[in-house]
């Protein structure tokens, strides 16, 4: 399940009434920032409170963080619906410069410089810490200097990840951000991607267009006595025979003679230079082979396995295609609304003496050693389905009982998602038919064309105005403004309408004001339909679990379910160990769930570098028709009876809700205060107004 937050408050989540966004989508590749866009209504919460290039959105995933980014623009429709888009925070590296600088030494210590430049730079919020290095060059060495004050992203992805390779990765951690440059990935999914399995599309090309045959190296540029440029490079031509270009004859032979020039700013030795020349040309001699494949999450589809992440090898089969290896996942598309529409993007790049070979056996070997499989993890699995199986026989009974029940909740809730389904096409249609109404009505006229245009409109809202009407009725929801919106328009238009082939004047404003009037009576309308239908799925889970309380009571006095998961990645689980309890105790008086979280860890999945050791137990009781939430060790809890909800200190009621009223000693309100059609409103210049604000937001 995915949720997300703006600035640490909740934005989005799929369990909470009024905090919808729509058609929300997370972007990630690596080496890019990654985006986040989401469309938001004003009915929002936090719908005034997003501040471009400054609100920090977080998206978790089962409480994992996968994308955190700063809000970077917003188009606002005419409904007031706003479209946002979200920038991952690599895009921080573009707000800042690299000023002039000439540097020799190792990769890890360039990108110290590059982060210390940038960090000089922008406030604590938007600064890295150096984290692992993994990346080198051959020689041990780098050189690198700049005088024309680029963006600190240019150099980052020209003169690091262009030049050297590997990936950069954020890792947060404590809330500081750390960047990792890491040669390759350590991380294989459980998942596989097969061939009418879970494949969407898969394309394989070869291609001849960078084959060089011959190449001519060239290194540093060469310096006179007093440091002065001489306007040539270094060759190979002193350790080649005095010739300063490197041919492959069987190569020629088969493709003619092609030849390439490479230039090495950092290499200073003829024989290094050689050495680099003769790798390089090994490869610009093979065809290059792509493969670009899409697939489907199958954590989504009810499989028991891991969902997809970025940067980790994933094992991909395809006979037809000659494809049976490991690949690195490299692009996800996320729909948080429909997590079912996630992909996976995995695009490979290799070079091959033929167009057949695809193989990566050695990043095959590498991933291999560090994923072992694990005897004494099996023993473990093995042991917990036994006893798991010994349960389930005894929870059998009730369990076919409560899907009888379930089923009725099922139904409740497939009619709650077709409703909601329903009010978001119609929020679009109303943004198209405003959009064409502004268009028809701008010159106060309606020609015979415009008023086909609008006839279209008027025949979809008259056939549609009977099918509101009914489903209103089938639950009780009272129709009057959608009535009375209904009439006014029908005795706007009736009189333009009744002659569609002269021009007609029309009041643009009581034209686009009549229709908004019967799109709004219809939201309002459609909102209570879909709040009746919540309420009915609602009593369904109440029901269930009243029944489900009365039988666990009568089968027996005390149930109690353990199942322990052991995870071990290199090293017979040296790098890491997680073990997960949770035991669920229930009584016909006291519900008691208890989660025990005990995680000792060097390196997480994510590829974290932390060790830490935490135990969290969280509990939800359920005493006396009274829920009662909290977290041990926690002086704050909550309790919900059926007349009120109290907020409980060290045992002590300190404020409780009751009849539509909020009871408390003290209160403080950060920005304004609203009773009614009157507010308390902070001025400019720091004082206080109390006037009359009527419909307004505050």
């Amino acid at each position: 399940m995915y949720y997300a937050m703006l600035d640490d408050e909740l934005l989005y989540d799929p369990r909470a009434k009024g905090y919808e966004i729509f058609d929300p989508k997370l972007s990630l590749e690596v080496n890019k920032n990654g985006t986040f866009t989401f469309t938001i209504h004003q009915y929002h919460p936090l719908y005034n409170r997003i501040a471009k290039r400054k609100s920090i959105v977080e998206i978790y995933q089962d409480n994992a963080l996968r994308f955190r980014g700063r809000v970077l623009d917003d188009q606002t429709a005419l409904s007031n619906a706003k479209t946002v888009t979200v920038e991952g925070e690599m895009t921080y590296f573009n707000d800042t410069i690299l000023r002039p600088y000439e540097y020799t030494g190792s990769v890890e210590g360039y990108l110290s410089l590059i982060i210390d430049q940038h960090n000089t730079q922008v406030g604590t919020d938007k600064q890295f810490k150096l984290g692992k290095v993994t990346v080198t060059d051959p020689n041990d060495v780098i050189v690198r200097s700049d005088s024309t004050y680029p963006k600190t992203w240019d150099v980052v992805e020209d003169k690091l990840i262009k030049s050297l390779g590997g990936y950069l990765m954020i890792r947060r951690e404590n809330g500081v951000n750390y960047l990792d440059y890491l040669a390759d990935s350590d991380y294989k999914s459980d998942q596989t991607i097969e061939l009418g399995k879970n494949i969407l599309d898969l394309k394989k090309t070869s291609s001849a267009t960078g084959i060089y045959t011959a190449i001519l190296p060239l290194g540093t540029q060469i310096k006179d006595e007093d440091g002065n440029d001489t306007g040539e490079r270094l060759t190979v031509k002193s350790v080649n025979d005095d010739n300063d270009v490197i041919v492959d004859d069987e190569a020629v032979a088969k493709y003619g003679y092609i030849i390439e020039v490479v230039t090495w700013d950092d290499v200073t030795l003829a024989d290094n230079l050689l050495r680099k020349a003769k790798v390089e040309l090994a490869e610009l001699v093979k065809m290059d082979i792509t493969l670009e494949l899409t697939a489907v999450d199958l954590a989504n589809a009810g499989q028991k396995v891991n969902h997809f992440r970025l940067f980790e090898y994933v094992q991909v089969t395809s006979k037809p295609h000659d494809v049976d290896e490991l690949l690195l996942a490299e692009k996800l598309e996320l729909n948080l609304t429909n997590p079912a529409a996630d992909k996976l993007t995995i695009g490979l790049q290799r070079k091959s003496l033929t167009d057949k070979q695809v193989s990566t056996s050695k990043v095959i070997n590498k991933v291999q050693s560090d994923y072992v499989v694990n005897e004494k993890v099996r023993e473990i699995q093995q042991n917990a389905t036994e006893k798991y199986s010994e349960i389930k026989q005894d929870s059998e009974k009730i369990g076919m009982e409560v899907a009888e029940i379930n089923k009725g909740v099922k139904e409740q809730s497939e009619l709650l998602s077709d409703q909601q389904k329903q009010i978001r096409q119609a929020l679009d249609d109303i943004d198209e038919a405003n959009s064409q109404l502004t268009d028809l009505s701008a010159d106060g006229k309606l020609t015979p064309n415009e008023k086909q245009q609008l006839k279209k409109e008027w025949d979809v809202i008259a056939s549609e105005k009977p099918q509101l009407d009914e489903s209103a009725s089938s639950y009780g929801v009272d129709t009057t403004g959608l009535g009375t919106a209904y009439d006014s328009l029908t005795a706007f238009l009736t009189p333009l309408l009744s002659d569609l082939t002269t021009t007609s004047t029309a009041d643009g404003a009581t034209l686009r004001t009549d229709f908004q009037a019967y799109y709004d009576a219809k939201l309002v309308t459609m909102n209570s339909i879909n709040n009746v239908i919540q309420g009915n799925v609602i009593d369904a889970n109440e029901d269930t679990k009243a029944w489900t309380q009365e039988q666990l009571a009568a089968e027996a006095d005390s149930i109690r379910q353990q199942s322990d998961e052991d995870y071990a990645t290199k090293d017979e689980l040296v790098d890491y160990q997680s073990t997960v309890s949770t035991q669920f105790e229930q009584t016909k008086d006291d519900f008691l769930f208890q989660f025990t979280n005990i995680l000792e860890q060097i390196s997480n999945i994510d590829g974290d570098t932390k060790t830490q050791f935490q135990q969290i137990v969280k509990y939800i009781r359920f005493e006396d028709g009274n829920i009662i939430l909290g977290q041990v060790g926690n002086e704050v809890t909550l309790k919900i009876q059926n007349d009120r909800i109290g907020f409980l200190q060290s045992g002590n009621e300190v404020a409780y809700i009751n009849n539509n009223k909020l009871y408390i000693t003290d209160g403080e309100f950060l920005n304004s205060l609203r009773l009614g059609n009157f507010a308390f409103v902070p001025r400019e210049n720091g004082n206080l107004s109390f006037k009359w604000v009527g419909g307004e937001s505050v």
